[in-house]
């Protein structure tokens, strides 16, 4: 961590000095330091977990560690050096995460679905370098993800072939994943916080942006110290 921390300062950081030294003063080339702007933007995110390694040979069934989800939030960026247009940016966004996955065989069948309703907040340090001439601009970021889980539920269903009248039976089974009684004492954790690292890719009002991040805390508490990995695509809109 303290190697990406590192790393985030130096770019940053040469970055600023490149700005310094071809524009002087206010502006960066064509960059022109302003006060700020707010962002309204919808994410794409696909949510995995890093965990201690499990030998998948060992089990007739690997299931998926990939979850699809969206976020819809809001930020505001400030200027933070008056002659560079380097700026933090916060905000508030709402995630909605959703998990499917089934495993089939000639006398069993299962499926697995489950949804994580979240509320996040994203800090975030950008530089925010134009493409001189266009309306193109450039914005490396690194930054800090704090995320509440408000709602999170799984559910199951299992079928399998019986051995007497060669029938299929059925049973489903449901867990609220943040109530010890249905986690077996084990609930999942309210709170997570994180780092992410990414860029945006800005055209006038409209800017796309890719980050990847990693949870500082574990999402639950068991052997494999199971953590939330994130790769997250957005298209939002600054007023």
């Amino acid at each position: 961590m303290k190697k990406i921390l590192l790393l985030a300062a130096l770019a940053l950081g040469a970055l600023a000095v490149s700005a310094q030294s071809v524009g002087g003063g206010r502006s960066s080339g064509d960059t022109e330091v302003s006060k700020g702007w707010n962002t309204i933007y919808l994410q794409y995110n696909n949510v995995g977990c890093s965990h201690e390694k499990i030998n998948w040979k060992d089990l007739d069934w690997k299931p998926s560690e990939s979850a699809n989800g969206i976020t819809l939030g809001i930020n505001h960026a400030f200027n933070i050096a008056p002659t560079l247009p380097l700026y933090v940016e916060a905000g508030l966004g709402v995630q909605f995460v959703m998990y499917s996955d089934s495993y089939n065989t000639n006398s069993n069948k299962l499926k697995v679905t489950g949804h994580l309703l979240s509320a996040k907040v994203p800090i975030n340090v950008l530089y925010h370098f134009n493409i001189p001439n266009t309306d193109f601009a450039i914005e490396p970021l690194f930054g800090f993800d704090f995320r509440v889980n408000i709602l999170g539920k799984a559910k199951s269903e299992e079928s399998w072939r019986s051995y007497y009248d060669d029938e299929w039976r059925t049973s489903k089974d449901e867990a609220n994943l943040f109530k010890k009684e249905d986690m077996d004492g084990n609930a999942a954790k309210r709170f997570q916080a994180g780092w992410h690292i990414g860029a945006n890719f800005v055209y006038k009002q409209v800017a796309l942006g890719i980050q990847y991040g990693h949870d500082f805390n574990k999402i639950h508490d068991d052997a494999l110290n199971p953590k939330l990995k994130t790769t997250t695509i957005s298209l939002g809109y600054r007023f």
